[in-house]
């Protein structure tokens, strides 16, 4: 999924935000594929980060798993088609997909990432804070942004600076009465746009994060951006893994990764 309808981001304003690069070395016609993600803070760990949190569809390629040596991460990005002294680029140690992920019906469309090495956190790469499953109601969070270096329209090509666009959170309801409803799973997903069609994501944003603001002013991941029909498109919001409902998954997978007992910052 891309950015429809939103607007180039100030530089280096979301620093949580990553670029997944994979190289689709078994197709020879292929384009390389991007995909977002967000970084994470580990409780125990202060001031650098080694955890990614990403859309396991991301990790696919023609109904495969693609080989980790395929992926890599960067950090610290604005304009994905320039290289910069503050970018950091890391390669992926290891990878944790949920056990329930279905790739045709895209539940459970939520995976970890280990990078090989971690991340100093600086004014351009900081981690973004989950939601606790109790903290908000979702419904009441109006002040939301969605990010990547997707596709600007349907047809058009991937951005190469990042986008933004504001979404409002739709009502379980709402999304339920759209035409996504046949794929809508309100237990390990929530939408996010307008019914009548407006900003969104598209194909090139998926696996980034949606974020809102907290009323202490924080920014907190409540989704990633997962599937969509179209961009923009009347009747059809865009659809992202609840977040708040994995969050002892992601510690669980987290220590399965670190080999210990971890948890994530949360708010």
């Amino acid at each position: 999924l891309r950015i429809v309808r939103g607007s180039v981001v100030r530089p280096h304003s979301l620093p949580w935000q990553v670029l997944i690069n994979i190289d689709n070395k078994s197709d020879d016609d292929a384009e390389d594929t991007i995909c977002g993600g967000s970084l994470l803070k580990v409780q125990s760990e202060e001031n650098s980060s080694n955890i990614v949190l990403t859309a396991a569809h991301c990790l696919y390629a023609n109904e495969t798993l693609i080989d980790k040596s395929n992926i890599t991460v960067v950090l610290g990005v604005h304009n994905r088609l320039i290289k910069e002294s503050n970018q950091m680029v890391r390669k992926v140690a290891d990878v944790k997909i949920h056990s329930s992920f279905s790739l045709d019906m895209l539940t459970y469309d939520i995976a970890i990432l280990l990078l090989n090495e971690p991340v100093e956190f600086n004014d351009y790469v900081r981690p973004v804070c989950i939601p606790s499953k109790t903290t908000y109601n979702e419904r009441l969070l109006y002040n939301c942004i969605v990010s990547g270096w997707g596709r600007t329209a349907e047809n058009a090509e991937l951005s190469s600076v990042l986008q933004q666009a504001t979404v409002p959170i739709m009502s379980d309801k709402e999304c339920s009465r759209s035409s996504n409803r046949i794929l809508y799973s309100p237990i390990t997903m929530l939408c996010a746009g307008k019914s009548y069609g407006s900003s969104d994501s598209c194909q090139g944003d998926s696996g980034g994060p949606l974020i809102c603001k907290a009323k202490t002013g924080q920014w907190v991941q409540f989704g990633i951006t997962s599937f969509g029909i179209g961009c923009g498109r009347m009747f059809y919001p865009g659809i992202y893994t609840r977040v708040s409902v994995f969050y002892t998954w992601i510690d669980k997978a987290v220590s399965e990764l670190k080999n210990g007992n971890y948890k994530v910052e949360k708010i």
